[in-house]
């Protein structure tokens, strides 16, 4: 092992150097396969956090058409994630929904998350309801598989 001092002098002599692509590949077959340390995972999972990590998306993901935000502080977030189409009620009617309170697109579209394509439901019952009344076609027609019953004209 090298002395504080000889370790610098080997540092200040390196500063500046590449190394070549074949010493790089060299380096690089020469730890595949082994393990790495725990001191190293934790430091490459600190420093691949959040705004840090190459593949993330400013806390906004898709999942199953439904726009997801971070809101970690949020009562009902799983895994700190919200729907998006949720959180746009709570912030017309000025207060938290209810896990029974059901949301429904108006317009079938489930990425649309405007005020006015959404209405909600005290729960789920209600939420069927409203879709076998527009199946009864009450002043409604079947346009596509993907925006079922809704309104003429809309």
């Amino acid at each position: 092992m090298h002395s504080a001092e000889t370790r610098e002098k080997i540092r200040q002599k390196a500063l500046g150097r590449k190394h070549t692509p074949e010493a790089r590949q060299k380096m690089s077959e020469s730890r595949r396969g082994k393990a790495k340390s725990e001191s190293f995972k934790r430091a490459l999972s600190v420093r691949m956090r959040g705004t840090r990590n190459p593949c993330y998306k400013q806390g906004k993901k898709i999942i199953h058409g439904y726009v997801h935000l971070l809101r970690q502080e949020h009562p009902y977030s799983v895994g700190g994630y919200v729907k998006e189409h949720r959180l746009v009620m709570e912030d017309h009617i000025q207060r938290v929904l209810s896990p029974e309170e059901v949301v429904h697109h108006i317009n079938g579209d489930i990425s649309d998350n405007s005020i006015d394509n959404l209405m909600l439901f005290p729960n789920n019952v209600a939420h069927l309801r409203h879709h076998a009344q527009l199946r009864a076609g009450r002043g409604y027609k079947n346009r596509t598989a993907n925006s079922r019953y809704h309104k003429q004209g809309e």
